[in-house]
């Protein structure tokens, strides 16, 4: 018998977390069992075919997109992906620091900033639509944190009458 729970990972994304050997686009790294790397911004952006990055530029405790794009792969999360939460800094206007979740090719949810200059967490839902990748993209922001909130199967021992029973004598 199993049981389904909620689970969450964090992807911390700061100088410490992301290995030296990052140094050109499409350099991956792995957090939390999860491939990450930093991949040109497409037509969804705020600009198109750029990738450039920073660690701890604009903001210590977070990457530098400006312009460019993170890549989570969600292939190791250990169940359905449900939701994210982003937390983001963005510099350059309302709209342009922006969170997506992707089922092949194709936008499942988005959500961009609506604040310059301040902390802001973005949330993204997958609607129950199985989704490949969540992406971050800037033309200037910061990402911080990455919470992916998933759905796990839990295993539950089966349990006789007598074991139960055997709790109240």
């Amino acid at each position: 018998m199993t049981v389904v729970s909620a689970a969450s990972l964090t992807l911390t994304l700061d100088p410490s977390t992301i290995p030296a050997s990052v140094v050109n686009c499409g350099d991956p790294w792995i957090e939390s069992g999860l491939t990450l790397k930093f991949v040109p911004t497409t037509s969804d952006d705020c600009t198109l075919g750029s990738c450039f990055w920073g660690i701890g530029g604009l903001d210590p405790g977070g990457v530098d997109l400006y312009p460019a794009r993170l890549y989570v792969d969600l292939s190791g999360v250990p169940g359905q992906v449900l939701s994210a939460e982003v937390d983001v800094r963005d510099y350059c206007g309302i709209g342009c620091t922006k969170a997506f979740f992707y089922d092949g090719g194709g936008v499942v949810d988005s959500d961009g900033n609506t604040v310059v200059s301040n902390p802001e967490t973005l949330l993204i839902n997958t609607g129950g639509v199985t989704v490949d990748y969540l992406a971050v993209s800037s033309c200037e922001g910061v990402c911080t944190e990455i919470r992916i909130t998933y759905e796990a199967a839990v295993p539950v021992a089966p349990s006789t009458w007598s074991a139960i029973k055997a709790l109240f004598e």
